[in-house]
């Protein structure tokens, strides 16, 4: 069945159609609700929410425009709502530091690369996500849109419901926080 078809399904009713939309859509939008909140078991719980908010509320959803933007317009709002809430909570409560698992093709270079290339590799992972925790949720989310779902910024800040130029000015904050974090590793390689 094809993505069309499961949207009508689930129009009609039938739960059945969701099932093509989450092997579809759920590896993409865990990364994505990952990537903002940075709990794999909060991530995957909000994409499961979003799977069922598909399905209660489809009648919302206009077939004359992609599927994909809008479902990860939801999931990625929920995710920076989660993160606003529990704002609270110590960085360290949310995740250990430990980023295996984030993808299937993670998985499978590390089978492929030897010890010290995966020590590496984990790494630059730490410090990659040591570098976005210290972005806003929201800055998260915009970069998370623009450079993993590789949406442009109008598309951003239509998905979002948010002026264009917020989008410009999140995003040009985020690039020059991660600018000033990698500095001293650049000076490092001179």
């Amino acid at each position: 069945m094809d993505e069309q078809r499961a949207i009508q399904h689930i129009k009609r009713g039938h739960i059945a159609g969701l099932e093509v939309l989450v092997r579809k859509y759920q590896e993409q939008a865990v990364r994505a609700a990952f990537i903002i909140i940075q709990d794999r078991m909060q991530a995957e719980d909000i994409v499961q929410a979003a799977f069922v908010k598909v399905f209660q509320r489809i009648d919302q959803y206009d077939i004359n425009r992609p599927f994909g933007p809008w479902f990860l317009r939801i999931v990625t709002n929920d995710a920076v709502k989660s993160v606003t809430r529990y704002r609270e909570v110590a960085i360290d409560e949310q995740h250990d530091g430990d980023i295996q698992g984030v993808s299937t093709d993670e998985a499978l270079l590390d089978e492929i690369y030897d010890v010290e290339q995966q020590l590496e590799q984990q790494d630059l992972n730490a410090m990659i996500w040591k570098m976005l925790e210290q972005l806003s949720p929201q800055q998260r989310a915009v970069v998370v849109m623009r450079y993993y779902l590789n949406l442009d910024e109008s598309h951003i800040a239509e998905q979002l419901n948010t002026p264009a130029g917020t989008i410009r000015w999140r995003l040009y904050a985020a690039r020059q926080h991660l600018r000033f974090l990698l500095t001293p590793f650049f000076k490092l390689e001179s």
